[in-house]
């Protein structure tokens, strides 16, 4: 995910793009795994003015958690926090199709 965000100079739409087939991939309880955090996550940003919790930190928090790897040898924490906030922003973008489920868009307060 990190090759992807350095090679689409930061288009997120192009990201996005290049994310979804990765993401998808993923096995299945593993995404699913992934989606509901992301839309846990999705929920404290919205509620930043009442928790003080922003995207970017909540990236920073999570990043550990979301791209720690044994064969990494060489933290790119700046690069992770990037890639977590756009998932965590862009996280309705993700979501697996499902049958006639429509999904309330939150509202600002």
């Amino acid at each position: 995910m990190r090759e992807v965000m350095i090679n689409t100079s930061h288009n997120r739409d192009e990201t996005i793009t290049e994310y979804k087939p990765l993401i998808h991939a993923m096995p299945t309880e593993n995404l699913h795994l992934l989606l509901y955090v992301l839309d846990l996550l999705a929920l404290f940003a919205h509620k930043a003015a009442k928790n003080m919790m922003k995207t970017d930190e909540l990236a920073k928090i999570f990043r550990h958690a979301l791209f720690r790897h044994p064969s990494s040898v060489t933290p790119q924490h700046e690069l992770d926090e990037l890639v977590v906030q756009l998932l965590i922003e862009k996280q309705d973008r993700f979501i697996l199709p499902t049958s006639g489920t429509y999904v309330q868009p939150l509202e600002d307060d």
